[in-house]
C-alpha cells in the first residue's frame, strides 16, 4: 500500500524530531501531579513520542523509550533539561490582567519568547521584541495556526471523540494522540518557528497549568 506524502513542513518537523539526541533509556514513576501519560502518533500511526508523567517531572521519550528531554517542577517556574541532563530554558507564566500566558527564557536568564492568552481565546507568539512571531486562531474544531502574514500554517482539530489531530497547510496529518490532553497544549506543538524541545516544554507547561489558558 502506498504511504501517504507527508507535507514539506511537516518533513522538516519530523526530520528535526529524529535528528534529536536520544540518550538513557529510563522507567516512568507514578505521578504526583495527578497526570496521565500521553502517547503522540505520526501520520503514519507510529509512535513519535510519548510524555510520561514521572514523580515532579514529566519525561519526554522517542518511540524506543530512550530520553529526549525532561521538564521539571520547581516552585513558580519549569527547568527544561536536554537528555544529559543539561538546561536548555526556563518557562514561567503570567496570570494577570497584565499578561496572561508562558514565557520562555534562556538558561542564563534572557527572555526569548513569550506565548500570550488573549480574551478571545487565540495565542499570539512574541518574539523577544514583542513583535508577533504567529498566531493560533481558535475555532470550533481546535485551532489555527498562522504566521505573521496571516497564512495558515497548520490547523489543530479534535473530534467529538477527543481525537487530536495537527495537519500541515495542505491537510496533511502529522501528529496525533488519542490520550486526554488540552487542545490548547496540542496546539503549541504546531509552532515551526519552535525547536522541538521549546514546543514541547511549552506543551508540558499548559498540560501541567491548565489555569493559565482562557
Amino acid at each position: 500500500m502506498r504511504q501517504p506524502a507527508v507535507g514539506a513542513w511537516a518533513r522538516g518537523w519530523i526530520a528535526a524530531l529524529s535528528s534529536v539526541l536520544m540518550l538513557g533509556c529510563i522507567g516512568a514513576n507514578p505521578s504526583s501531579m495527578g497526570l496521565a501519560p500521553v502517547q503522540f502518533d505520526s501520520g503514519l500511526d507510529r509512535i513519535a513520542f510519548e510524555m510520561l508523567p514521572s514523580g515532579e517531572s514529566i519525561e519526554v521519550l522517542n518511540r524506543e523509550g530512550l530520553l529526549l528531554l525532561r521538564v521539571d517542577r520547581g516552585g513558580s517556574e519549569l527547568s527544561v533539561l536536554d537528555a544529559r541532563g543539561l538546561p536548555v530554558g526556563q518557562i514561567s507564566r503570567g496570570d494577570t490582567e497584565a499578561f496572561r500566558g508562558l514565557r520562555w527564557g534562556a538558561p542564563d536568564g534572557r527572555s526569548r519568547f513569550s506565548v500570550k492568552f488573549e480574551a478571545d481565546g487565540d495565542l499570539e507568539v512574541e518574539d523577544e521584541l514583542g513583535e508577533t512571531v504567529c498566531k493560533l486562531k481558535r475555532r470550533d474544531y481546535g485551532f489555527k495556526l498562522v504566521d505573521s502574514a496571516g497564512e495558515t500554517v497548520a490547523r489543530i482539530r479534535r473530534s467529538e471523540s477527543g481525537k487530536i489531530s495537527i495537519r500541515d497547510a495542505e491537510n496533511l496529518t502529522y501528529l496525533t494522540t488519542r490520550d486526554e490532553f488540552p487542545v490548547e497544549a496540542a496546539a503549541l506543538l504546531s509552532i515551526p518557528d519552535l525547536a522541538f524541545a521549546e514546543a514541547s516544554g511549552l506543551a508540558i507547561a499548559l498540560w501541567i497549568w491548565p489555569s493559565v489558558a482562557p
